[in-house]
C-alpha cells in the first residue's frame, strides 16, 4: 500500500488558487459613472503576479439619460503579449455592436451611442501575459463630459492562470 503525500492546508490552498480561476464580481448598488477618466468597477480588482493567465468577464450596464460612448479597459501592470476581444449587445436587441481587441492595458474600447436608458452588456474574453505583478482592474469612463452610465451589480471578471 502507497502512502500519500502530507500536503499543510496552505499548500492546498495555494495549489487550489492556482489552478483554478478567481471570479471577481461588482460590488454595491450599481455604481454611477459621471467622469471621462477612467474609473474602476467595484469589485473588479484584484493582484496578480508575472506570468499569463485568461481572462474572461461581462459587466452589465445602463445608459444614461443621452445616447453616448462608454469606455471600457482592462488596467494592470506590463504586459508582454495581450490578446483580448470585446463585443457589446443590447441587452434583447440580439445584434452584436462595437466588436474589437485589446492587444495592451489601458486601451479604451469605446460602445457605440446605444439610446438612452439602454440595458447593455460588454463581453470581454482573451489571454493577457503579465511582465510583473501589481494590480489588474477592469474601468470604465464616461465618453462626453456631462453625461453618465451606470455599472450593474453582478458584473464579474474571471482571471485564470495559465500554467
Amino acid at each position: 500500500m502507497t502512502s500519500e503525500k502530507s500536503y499543510s492546508t496552505a499548500q492546498r490552498l495555494d495549489s487550489h488558487i492556482s489552478n483554478h480561476p478567481l471570479t471577481l464580481t461588482s460590488t454595491g448598488n450599481p455604481q454611477n459613472i459621471t467622469t471621462t477618466s477612467d474609473t474602476a468597477i467595484n469589485g473588479l480588482s484584484a493582484t496578480v503576479t508575472a506570468g499569463m493567465y485568461r481572462v474572461h468577464g461581462v459587466i452589465f450596464w445602463q445608459q444614461g439619460s443621452t445616447a453616448s460612448v462608454q469606455n471600457f479597459s482592462i488596467h494592470g501592470p506590463t504586459v508582454s503579449r495581450m490578446q483580448v476581444w470585446y463585443e457589446h449587445f443590447l441587452n434583447g436587441g440580439g445584434a452584436s455592436n462595437g466588436v474589437g481587441r485589446w492587444t495592451n492595458v489601458s486601451v479604451q474600447a469605446g460602445s457605440p451611442n446605444f439610446a438612452a436608458n439602454s440595458v447593455v452588456f460588454f463581453t470581454f474574453d482573451g489571454v493577457i501575459e503579465f511582465s510583473a505583478g501589481g494590480t489588474f482592474s477592469v474601468q470604465v469612463s464616461e465618453g462626453t463630459a456631462g453625461n453618465a452610465l451606470s455599472i450593474l451589480i453582478d458584473s464579474f471578471c474571471d482571471l485564470w492562470p495559465v500554467i
